[in-house]
């Protein structure tokens, strides 16, 4: 398990900008692979305001230097963010090029399901994130995200989720995982020995905000708002990022670099993807 979750964390990366020579992080992202192509996932309202000037930091081979890459080199390649159709589905994929000194891998596509149906409210999960306050780039030596827990408090119908676990600044687009355990809940009660995969559940979008107005006495109109954290987050499941990614907007771009960059489907995928550890299977045990 520790060394799947370190690999996991080398494919999380932080998306800001360079301003007067300081980094400053606006949100989390990580990187998938398609047709041997590197993408990076986020939540689009992190992309939205001043793209044309966002950087992505990420981990360098170099010992405690972290890579920032303008994705202006992207954007003037005739690439850009493809958004899900739904404009209310708060995710966004970019096709992004690693150098020979990027420390990083990618989420491979047995981690990311398309069927949820066995997900649901109970259901452990874990995610990685900036962590305002927390993290620095400079003093971390590159990016080292904080892993949080939390368990699915609501499935919703739209393919979103809440999770119990904050969000803060700085965490929308991160990767939400479930977490591995040999307990598996089903209509039949528990299973003791069942799989303890790790599955990439979805992108974070936001924490669910709660407002408290202040009446005035005198002029019995709102007086001050205030707004807090409740400690819940909105997840978009990976049924929205692969339906984005089966989008033809989502194919013609592939095919166009593909036929760019002369690839064909047999080329190797680097970097290394992380690697599941075997489950072991204990004796089946059920309670009705």
């Amino acid at each position: 398990m520790k060394d799947l979750i370190n690999e996991i964390k080398e494919s999380i990366v932080f998306l800001g900008f360079i301003e007067n020579g300081h980094e400053r992080v606006v949100g989390t992202g990580f990187l998938i692979q398609v047709e041997n192509i590197f993408h990076l996932v986020t939540a689009k309202h992190v992309v939205e305001n001043n793209f044309e000037n966002l950087v992505v930091f990420l981990n360098s081979k170099q010992f405690q230097k972290p890579s920032a890459k303008p994705l202006k080199l992207i954007y003037d390649g005739g690439f850009r963010w493809i958004r899900h159709k739904n404009p209310e589905i708060d995710i966004a994929i970019l096709p992004f090029l690693l150098g020979n000194d990027d420390k990083v891998k990618f989420i491979p596509d047995n981690l990311i399901p398309k069927d949820l149906s066995e997900i649901h409210e109970l259901i452990d999960v874990f995610y990685l994130s900036y962590q305002p306050g927390l993290n620095d780039l400079k003093k971390d030596g590159g990016v080292n995200p904080i892993i949080r827990k939390g368990v699915i408090s609501r499935m919703n119908n739209d393919n979103t989720f809440f999770i119990d676990g904050s969000a803060f600044p700085g965490n929308s687009g991160s990767p939400v995982f479930l977490f591995p355990t040999p307990i598996k809940i089903n209509n039949n009660g528990f299973m003791i020995g069942g799989p303890m995969n790790v599955q990439l559940l979805g992108v974070m979008g936001a924490y669910i905000s709660y407002q408290d107005v202040a009446i005035s006495q005198q002029t019995k109109k709102p007086k001050v708002i205030f707004e807090e954290n409740t400690g819940l987050s909105l997840i978009y499941s990976t049924k929205s990022l692969s339906e984005l990614i089966e989008s033809d907007e989502f194919r013609n771009q592939v095919d166009l670099i593909k036929k760019n960059l002369n690839l064909s489907p047999a080329a190797p995928a680097q970097p290394e993807q992380p690697k599941q550890a075997a489950p072991t299977a204990p004796e089946e045990k059920k309670n009705q």
